[in-house]
């Protein structure tokens, strides 16, 4: 038995002090011994890290509904409201939290189905409404509808 097996069966009362230490399957004979109280090295296990982040809570639970809670963000733009509006029931449902095209490299986010492309903002960012809008509203500006593939399969009414 080496010190440390010994100090463990100390510790734990397996090992009987005295004249005769009893372990199975062998007998040890020692002589006896004044022993202090043991001393115990406790250390402290270091807690694991954690991250903490600060999300919106749009970001936790936006149910799927409706378009019209975002019409305020969606007016402040100036594009036809009526298009966009249907564009957003129509890829979302409302749901900012909406995750699309997930069959490819590259998913659509949010409100609008805003493809995170090489360039483009991530997708963790295009959950925020506000922001979904914004994006939206930019590619709006550079190509119409065109990206937005429910104004050509039927499922909005983009005025064309």
């Amino acid at each position: 038995m080496n010190f440390i097996n010994f100090m463990v069966s100390l510790i734990s009362g397996t090992v009987m002090l005295g004249p005769t230490i009893a372990m199975s399957p062998t007998v040890v004979t020692v002589a006896p011994v004044k022993v202090d109280p043991p001393i115990v090295v406790v250390e402290k296990k270091k807690e694991p890290e954690v991250e903490l982040k600060v999300i919106k809570y749009t970001e936790l639970s936006t149910p799927k509904g409706n378009c019209e809670e975002y019409r305020d963000i969606i007016n402040s733009y100036d594009w036809p409201v009526t298009y966009a509006m249907a564009i957003c029931q129509a890829e979302s449902q409302g749901n900012a939290n909406a995750e699309g095209d997930k069959n490819t490299p590259y998913h659509s986010y949010g409100l609008f189905q805003v493809r995170a492309l090489p360039g483009r903002p991530s997708g963790e960012e295009l959950i925020d409404p506000e922001f979904n809008i914004k994006i939206a509203y930019q590619i709006y500006k550079e190509s119409g509808w065109r990206p937005w593939s429910v104004c050509f399969n039927g499922k909005a009414d983009c005025g064309f």
